[in-house]
């Protein structure tokens, strides 16, 4: 058997589809995340997810004073994420 060989574009946009995927799978009914769940799928810590919440370059909302990512909106930021295609809104100032 011959192993395939990945550009790192696509070695990435492999990445960015089974992550995508796995959120989709797990949040589907739950639908919002933790900044402590959002840090364990995308390998970073949950301090640097809140800021990039509050930073606006990462989709985030409030409940009271948890801040919640809504995993729908965190699929397609990561796939933007990958195209370079940021909304403005999201773009950092």
């Amino acid at each position: 058997m011959t192993d395939i060989k990945f550009t790192e574009q696509e070695q990435a946009e492999l990445e960015t589809l089974t992550l995508t995927k796995k959120i989709a799978r797990d949040y589907r009914d739950r639908g919002a995340m933790t900044a402590k769940e959002v840090a364990k799928m995308l390998g970073i810590s949950p301090k640097t997810v809140f800021k990039l919440a509050r930073a606006g370059r990462i989709p985030s909302f409030r409940i009271g004073t948890a801040v919640r990512f809504d995993a729908r909106l965190v699929i397609d930021w990561l796939r933007q994420q990958r195209t370079g295609c940021l909304p403005q809104k999201m773009r950092s100032k």
